[in-house]
């Protein structure tokens, strides 16, 4: 909590204070990358915290910028203009929830196809938003949004962004912080090992997708008022390849990386862009330079020494509770299982029996299925013929987590009976 203070106090301080460094023409610039910058967070959380790339954080910008933007068109007048933005917020949000259910559904190692699909997704959206006419206006976009009553200015806009970030910032970092963000960074490096632990692994992906689709559609709801516009270039590849190459320049892994990284590097292309003839191929030199010598980005370094640095006096000396084995039924019993893969035969007539709980070792040389006996028993493989009995109860399809789970319950239940 104190860490969080801190960054509180300093965050507050530096947004105050820079629209009077920067003049009214910088401030308005900064408004605009703020929100940018808020998507970008989203990135941080999913692809540095949850290890899932996305190529599609535009999808949901766009996404809440044109429920935002229509909302404001028919509602500006009205009471409900607020809680329509609310919704413009978290419908993106819950958009991207519900898609990470059905994307992890049944999978325990994702690689490069949750990227493309998300890439799929802009893609689509693009052609979407450029062909229903009647709705999003086509290649023109959704024109004269007006701004949100009682912010018309640009003071307004800067103020409204800079709470917004603020905010979002705060979040992530709580999140960050709590117990959900180290299952995200355990997750990130060890999938497997989280569902043998009985986590719901696709459960715990699809609320980091979420939560960055909820930042993202944050960003696009004030997006719309902001800018008096939405185009279907929110929904390009270019904003949510930027959103990337941003992040990981600033730092993936942290709070203030990509919020500098989406800042600075957005304010030196916007420059670069009017001086600069080949200013794409000064923005890669950067990301090349950073990927090569910075792997964790400008902050990746700088701020988890900076934690430690500030929470050194406050750490507390822990030693890891007692282990206690249930004494209950520990049995593990393979009667006849089969395994092939097309025509080979990966486990034939497999007998294998443990009686008591403990700590056992399978010994045997490559190839001979060891990886396989044991993906068998926790059903990470289907088995052609045979019965596998865990803790006396037979089953084929229990999965990983269903293993771990079974195996607490019995371990809660021993707990129970010996303190009784």
């Amino acid at each position: 909590m104190a860490w969080l203070a801190a960054n509180t106090a300093v965050i507050a301080t530096v947004l105050a204070i820079l629209p009077f460094a920067a003049g009214e023409f910088w401030a308005y610039a900064l408004a605009l990358y703020f929100l940018y910058a808020i998507a970008g967070l989203g990135v941080g959380v999913s692809w540095g915290q949850a290890g899932l790339l996305s190529l599609g954080q535009g999808f949901f910008v766009g996404i809440g910028a044109y429920l935002s933007g229509m909302f404001l068109i028919d509602f500006s007048d009205s009471g409900l203009i607020v809680p329509l933005l609310v919704v413009s917020t978290v419908v993106p949000g819950a958009l991207a929830y519900g898609l990470g259910r059905m994307i992890f559904r049944g999978r325990t190692q994702n690689g490069a196809f949750f990227a493309l699909i998300t890439l799929a997704l802009v893609l689509l959206a693009s052609q979407v938003a450029t062909s229903w006419t009647s709705v999003t206006g086509g290649y023109n976009g959704l024109r004269g949004i007006p701004g949100i009553p009682g912010m018309a200015d640009f003071e307004d806009a800067y103020t409204l962004s800079a709470a917004a970030l603020l905010v979002s910032m705060l979040l992530a970092g709580w999140v960050i912080a709590s117990p959900l963000g180290v299952l995200w960074r355990a997750l990130a490096q060890q999938e497997r090992r989280m569902a043998y632990l009985g986590f719901d692994h696709n459960h715990l992906k699809s609320v980091a997708f979420g939560l960055s689709g909820l930042l993202g559609g944050l960003a696009g709801a004030l997006y719309a008022p902001e800018n008096s516009l939405v185009t279907p270039d929110l929904f390009g590849f270019v904003l949510s390849a930027n959103l990337v190459v941003w992040v990981a320049i600033g730092g993936r892994g942290t709070l203030y990386g990509p919020v500098l990284g989406v800042v600075a590097l957005g304010l030196l292309t916007a420059d670069l862009r009017d001086t600069v003839t080949y200013w794409e191929a000064v923005l890669a030199a950067i990301f090349i330079v950073t990927v090569l010598r910075f792997r964790r980005g400008i902050c990746g370094r700088l701020e988890p020494a900076l934690k430690r640095w500030f929470d050194r006096r406050k750490r507390a000396l822990r030693t890891a509770p007692a282990r206690r084995l249930p004494q209950t039924d520990g049995s593990l019993a393979v009667e006849g299982v089969n395994l092939r893969a097309d025509s080979v035969r990966i486990l034939q007539g497999l007998e294998l029996g443990i009686e008591k709980p403990g700590i056992y070792c399978l010994i045997g040389p490559n190839g001979a299925g060891k990886t396989s006996t044991f993906d068998a028993i926790t059903g990470e493989l289907g088995v052609q013929s045979g019965t596998v009995r865990v803790l006396g109860s037979a089953g084929r399809r229990h999965g990983p987590r269903g293993l771990a789970l079974r195996g607490s319950a019995a371990s809660s239940r021993f707990r129970m009976s010996s303190t009784s």
